[in-house]
């Protein structure tokens, strides 16, 4: 819109669309432009892959953490659960020893 509207100020300022001055440069341009636009496009497509891939290897870098974070924990669950084992089995021993 902004470039739109600087065109439309320029050709009212010089006095019309009459004595626009069209060169050998406005027509390439203009003959270029949809290149430069598909150029672009296609490089913000590559930019949302590359993001997209990078936060699909962080996520995975993430789960596997949590994965291993898991297992550990799951390891340290059941030591805890065969010393209260062994600690109630003792108490068990005692308590029937002492009566």
């Amino acid at each position: 819109m902004v470039a739109k509207r600087a065109i439309v100020d320029y050709v009212q300022h010089i006095g019309g669309v009459e004595k626009v001055n069209i060169d050998k440069s406005m027509i390439m341009a203009a003959a270029c432009a949809r290149s430069v636009y598909r150029a672009n496009m296609d490089e913000q497509a590559e930019a949302k892959k590359a993001t997209a891939k990078r936060k699909r290897e962080s996520e995975a870098e993430q789960l596997d953490k949590l994965k291993t974070k898991k297992a550990r924990l799951e390891q340290y669950v059941k030591t805890l659960e065969k010393s209260a084992d062994k600690l109630a089995e003792k108490a068990e021993t005692k308590h029937t020893a002492i009566n």
